[in-house]
């Protein structure tokens, strides 16, 4: 599905929803570099795959939404804080862990 034709985004399907569990889709760790109005961030899964996105200040708006909208009430403190570092073009981040489970 490509922006601009129409529509909102379908929620996932209950098949959707399992397949993610199975495949292991569950996000475990972020890192971000900000550069201008955009930030890329960097999202490890639980599989050991990765995938790297753009942010705006209109997308991540949506994300922080959703996110608050899904899971209310989370607003403690993680329990591996994320690290903060400036950069020349800004700061970056990292958060979460990719270590192996116990």
């Amino acid at each position: 599905m490509r922006r601009g034709q129409g529509g909102r985004l379908p929620v996932p399907t209950t098949a959707e929803f399992t397949q993610a569990v199975i495949e292991e889709c569950e996000i475990v760790a972020c890192s971000g570099l900000k550069q201008g109005p955009l930030a890329a961030m960097k999202l490890a899964l639980n599989s050991g795959h990765t995938a790297t996105v753009c942010v705006d200040v209109l997308s991540a708006v949506i994300l922080v939404q959703s996110l608050k909208a899904l899971f209310p009430g989370c607003d403690t403190p993680p329990a591996s804080p994320a690290t903060i570092t400036k950069t020349d073009t800004g700061i970056a981040i990292q958060a979460g862990h990719l270590s192996a489970p116990d």
